[in-house]
């Protein structure tokens, strides 16, 4: 198979894997607080303090609000499908450079099977169908794994793979900061001890990779550190001081609460967390049981050189793995920058060990599969029918993509490519089992969308922006007005310009008087009780009708 009708295979594959029911959730755990900053920063012109409910945002860099601003833009719409849509357009690069980067020096067969494992991970599947953090932390670790497995296997040169290695990774820096530097350099020096080879790892283009990594961090944090300092009158250090203790809560369970604390969901045990971690990789960490074989692994790696360079590379990825498993404070998902590289080594290890046993290993497989794929697209079917209106189409439109792919692929490819068909109707059956998830959850009662359309309801005439006052990090922002401006000081509120105010009625009964003063007579068009988060034991907002005054 030629790279352009590989590159075009993976492209419909991810078609039909991540993109039916897309927008059909409501907002989910933390995407809102991604997608806010973003929307703030389009309505401010602020791009270098993330702000949400009218505070700077600390706890992440900003890569992400930008990407989802950028989406805004350019679709024109602010909606779930919109705010989702660069994280499987991430998914879809990765696999893409991936497999471009390796084909050389992997083998085409294998670079395109590693694609597809990424592109059928359960991790993968889950995350990169939200906008989420972990998606972009996955793929840039990803790429900068394979442009320095590329260096190391000598088909590009240590310049430009180092040079790979630093963009991404310092991309990788202003998503989620420095942890996913645990697993890259684990699995560098696990390679590099496989294969006997620690020049490239102590050389000048190793240092110019770091210095383009901290450069791409430091473009935005240094003006952040500083334009941050002069608003809340401290020093740069001190907000760079906030940032350790972020990361430190990462690795401890006795630091400052972190967002998972935050949504009220406990930290993980050692005991609970491990067979969660695993999980994320199947089914493709499956395929470790053959690797632990050394017999096997002759089969796949006819090669001394190769044999011992995957051997390394596993046991980098097993110790990056564990020593994020050992740390108090982790939790499963900690671990998703290993997906791709995981992913990249099993297709490679199975490539090699499938045409060592002739492909004659498949019969069992095929018959899971069936089995998988029926019961898949039968229970995608049964909520399918079971959802009102254009939410039934969902269904019918994922399991029409997945057969007609599926019967293409079978039909349309060579006899000897059966490991690319198995790995292909593997990922098919997970994401029609991703899609039934999603079907499933729609039948659920939705929590913020109705709280926050009702709202919205209300506000007729709706002249004049909607100012949320005091109401701090909330998701209902995300179904208001798209120009509602979150303010936490009555002051910044232009004189005469108010009509339509969001609070809460403890901040109303003690703002009161002096918001009529200035703004005119309040009329409360609505009350809300909360359903998300700290407001979900029935705290009162109010939707407030100023009359303006001259």
């Amino acid at each position: 198979m030629t790279s352009l009708r590989a590159c075009l295979f993976l492209v419909l594959l991810w078609a039909v894997v991540y993109l039916p029911g897309l927008g059909s959730q409501e907002i989910r755990g933390e995407e809102w607080r991604r997608i806010l900053p973003g929307r703030t920063m389009l309505n401010t012109g602020e791009w270098v303090v993330p702000q949400i409910g009218g505070k700077p945002y600390l706890r992440k860099p900003p890569l992400i609000n930008w990407i989802s601003a950028a989406s805004f833009k350019v679709t024109g719409v602010q909606n779930e499908w919109s705010a989702r849509l660069p994280s499987v357009l991430t998914v879809l690069a990765a696999a893409l450079g991936m497999f471009l980067l390796l084909r050389k020096a992997l083998g085409g067969k294998a670079a395109l099977v590693g694609a597809v494992f990424f592109l059928g991970m359960a991790g993968v599947v889950e995350k990169g169908r939200l906008a989420e953090l972990e998606i972009y932390y996955i793929a840039f670790t990803g790429l900068a794994f394979a442009g320095w497995l590329a260096g190391l296997m000598r088909t590009v040169g240590r310049w430009w793979s180092w040079t790979m290695v630093g963009v991404f990774l310092g991309l990788g820096m202003l998503i989620k900061g420095p942890v996913h530097l645990l697993f890259f350099y684990t699995l560098v020096i696990g390679g590099c001890w496989g294969a006997g080879r620690w020049r490239g790892l102590f050389s000048l283009a190793h240092v110019w990779a770091l210095v383009l990594c901290l450069g791409i961090f430091s473009a935005w944090a240094v003006p952040f550190a500083q334009e941050y300092g002069k608003m809340v009158g401290v020093s740069a250090g001190e907000v760079l001081d906030y940032w350790k203790d972020q990361i430190a809560s990462r690795t401890t369970s006795s630091s400052e609460p972190t967002e998972v604390e935050d949504e009220s969901m406990p930290m993980e045990g050692f005991l609970t967390r491990v067979p969660g971690a695993a999980a994320l990789f199947l089914p493709w960490v499956l395929v470790a049981l053959l690797g632990w074989r050394r017999r096997d692994r002759e089969k796949a790696f006819e090669d001394e050189d190769k044999r011992r360079l995957f051997v390394g590379l596993v046991w980098g990825a097993f110790a990056g793995w564990l020593i994020m498993m050992l740390m108090p404070g982790a939790i499963s998902r900690y671990v998703a920058p290993l997906f791709a590289p995981v992913a990249i080594l099993a297709g490679w290890f199975l490539t090699g060990w499938w045409s060592g046993n002739g492909g004659n290993v498949g019969i069992w497989w095929r018959r899971v599969l069936l089995v998988l794929v029926v019961l898949a697209a039968a229970g995608t079917v049964v909520f399918g029918v079971m959802l009102l209106g254009s939410h039934g189409g969902v269904a019918v439109l994922g399991i029409v993509m997945a057969a007609a792919l599926g019967v293409g692929i079978w039909w349309g490819l060579p006899q000897d490519a059966s490991l690319l068909k198995l790995s292909t109707w593997t990922t098919l059956a997970l994401g029609l089992g991703a899609l039934m998830v999603v079907l499933i959850d729609m039948r659920r009662v939705e929590i913020v969308k109705p709280t926050a359309l009702a709202m919205r309801a209300v506000m007729e005439p709706a002249e004049g922006p909607l100012y949320l006052f005091r109401l701090g990090a909330t998701p209902y922002l995300f179904y208001l007005p798209e120009d509602a401006v979150e303010v936490v000081d009555r002051k910044t509120i232009p004189k005469g310009k108010l009509r339509w105010m969001l609070t809460d009625a403890e901040s109303f009964e003690r703002y009161g008087a002096r918001l009529q003063r200035d703004h005119g007579a309040a009329e409360v068009r609505g009350e809300f009780f909360g359903t998300w988060g700290a407001r979900e034991t029935g705290e009162k907002m109010l939707m407030i009708r100023f009359a303006g005054s001259e």
